[in-house]
């Protein structure tokens, strides 16, 4: 397999220069190419009494983060499996040497493991970068919050809202992602329980609901004095 001159430059020889910080989930990245952040407030249209609490009339919004990342086959972990790859057919003690220095690097980015399955179907290729993709696809199909780590910032109780792959002829040993990741706002609910209703000022507004059975509704004998207008 030829790698593209093009994606080492791009994807492989950047990793010198950018710390692999960023991570979705436990699948670190590669590269990232960009980082697009979004807080916002939605705030009631109507007027508002003056005096009134402004918090009432507005809240926050769940947080929104779009990651551009990249995978190559030529950074250090995908070139460790490949190389891996093929010296195990040609010699068992430098294979087995490749074996510690890819556990190695697995250790720095466990969420490199194989292609696997999801729903719908599987992957056509078993690189790393396909493995890469597949475990993202998994993790969105989980629906279970993540961490994320970026650039600025880090976050709890993520989802991965989508994952956009663009790939072309350049870039076939390359997976260049753009994942938009959405906060899930997590809330705690508390329940209290009510004085007696002997001991309440007023009763008929704050004591419980008491189920009263079905009811029926019944005639009224009283005659709407409009009856002896109307014809």
């Amino acid at each position: 397999m030829s790698v593209n001159l093009a994606e080492i430059a791009l994807f492989g020889a950047s990793n010198l220069f950018l710390q692999q910080s960023n991570q979705i989930g436990d699948i670190q990245v590669d590269t990232t190419l960009e980082e697009h952040y979004e807080d916002s407030l939605e705030i009631t249209e109507h007027p508002v009494e003056a005096g009134a609490a402004i918090t009432d009339h507005s809240f926050k919004r769940p947080m929104e983060l779009v990651l551009t990342c990249g995978w190559s086959d030529s950074s250090a972990s995908g070139a460790l499996g490949l190389v891996s790859g093929l010296v195990a057919t040609q010699s068992p003690i430098a294979a087995g040497l490749l074996g510690i220095a890819s556990g190695i690097s697995s250790l720095l980015n466990p969420g490199a493991g194989s292609s696997g399955s999801f729903t719908g179907g599987a992957m056509a290729a078993s690189d790393y970068v396909a493995g890469i993709y597949s475990n993202l696809l998994q993790l969105q199909e989980s629906r279970q919050a993540i961490s994320v780590t970026s650039g600025l910032r880090v976050y709890d109780s993520m989802l991965i809202q989508s994952l956009r792959v663009r790939r072309d002829q350049r870039t076939q040993y390359v997976l260049n992602v753009q994942a938009v990741l959405r906060q899930i706002i997590i809330v705690s609910t508390q329940t209290a329980t009510l004085a007696p209703q002997a001991n309440q000022a007023n009763p008929a507004s704050t004591a419980d609901l008491v189920n009263t059975g079905a009811q029926q509704l019944k005639s009224s004998s009283n005659v709407s004095p409009l009856t002896a207008i109307l014809p």
